[in-house]
């Protein structure tokens, strides 16, 4: 598979992605007929006014349509006055870039899911979306680096956080654009380095959408912490029926040290007990989280959440009858239960926290 030339620089040369046969050919040279084939289409009801001079000096030659029915492309400019030109109805067609076709091969290429959408911004299409929470695979065609910055300030506000610009270039991409799409945690990546345009019109991702993208996700972190949310609530639900008629019971410790953050003494306070057992129990529960009080704090607000929405799905299914109810959550025994030791152990029943 051999790549083929100029097709990323001339996106961004061309102004307005609209142009005559000639003017498409002169700029992409021999990859003219792949590129016509795959990416543009005929404006519709379209004629060129002018053509330019095959002699690329730079003047254009104004189309006159003549009663026998032969058409010329007279030269306008003073400098050059470049012979008349013969053109065809043909030559007279306005090509330009289709850009939902070449959003799907993109797609097709690097592996992402094809989307379409427009953002009000001038020359900018979303054109896929990536990964389970659908990150933003945005195509951005600019002409100038006022105007690829003002888009990507455009996309920043709209999308806030968490999408991937794809440009043909990185001719634009300068220090301050990088600057914005890092403050909007976005990914930035040139076509001209990642995609090959093949003879044939097909495009060759030398990378996947999963190599490159998958580090602007935003929800990997998200899936990272809820992970470990997850965990540490069913360990939670387990301290709950840890030890429940001992003095200073883990889950008792657990609510003033995690929940109240409070001290180790000001919890054997609250517990009346030794500070020395608010300690080993402080020790039992770092060991079966894996986590240092500390660390565990960080999750008190997602675990109140989580158990209100259990409390709540549990009452509406008491409301059914769907379950009997239940000992509360920090029973330390009824008056029948047999007394701790000074300690906070019962008899016979010494576990070794330390």
């Amino acid at each position: 598979m051999v790549p083929v030339g100029n097709f990323w620089q001339c996106l961004e040369g061309l102004r307005g992605l609209v142009a005559v046969p000639a003017g498409w050919r002169s700029r992409l040279d021999g990859e003219f007929d792949a590129v016509r084939g795959a990416f543009l289409r005929a404006r519709p009801g379209a004629e060129a006014k002018s053509v330019p001079c095959p002699h690329e000096c730079g003047c254009a030659h104004e189309v006159i349509h003549h009663d026998d029915g032969s058409i010329v492309g007279v030269c306008r400019c003073d400098s050059w006055n470049c012979e008349d030109l013969s053109l065809k109805a043909e030559d007279l067609v306005l090509l330009e870039l289709n850009w939902a076709r070449l959003g799907r091969a993109l797609a097709s290429a690097f592996g992402f899911d094809p989307k379409e959408a427009v953002f009000g911004v001038p020359g900018v299409m979303q054109i896929g979306s990536f990964g389970g929470a659908g990150l933003p695979i945005v195509l951005s065609i600019q002409h100038e680096p006022d105007e690829f910055r003002s888009a990507l300030t455009e996309l920043a506000v709209r999308l806030r956080e968490g999408f991937v610009v794809l440009a043909p270039t990185s001719r634009w991409f300068d220090v301050r654009s990088k600057e914005l799409l890092a403050s909007a945690k976005a990914g930035f990546f040139d076509l001209e380095s990642h995609v090959a345009l093949l003879p044939g019109g097909k495009l060759d991702a030398r990378r996947s959408a999963g190599e490159l993208f998958a580090g602007h996700l935003p929800e990997k972190k998200e899936l990272v912490r809820d992970a470990k949310s997850l965990r540490v609530f069913r360990l939670f639900g387990e301290l709950l029926a840890m030890g429940t008629k001992l003095k200073a019971s883990p889950a008792r410790v657990f609510d003033l040290m995690v929940f109240q953050k409070r001290s180790k003494a000001e919890t054997a306070v609250a517990c009346k007990c030794a500070a020395s057992l608010v300690t080993r129990r402080v020790a039992l529960i770092e060991s079966h989280f894996q986590l240092r009080i500390e660390k565990l704090r960080a999750f008190a607000s997602d675990l109140k959440e989580r158990q209100r929405t259990v409390k709540a799905d549990r009452y509406a299914k008491k409301k059914r009858g769907a379950i009997p109810d239940e000992p509360t959550q920090y029973d330390n025994g009824d008056k029948g239960s047999p007394k701790e030791d000074d300690d906070g152990y019962l008899p016979e029943e010494k576990p070794d926290y330390s």
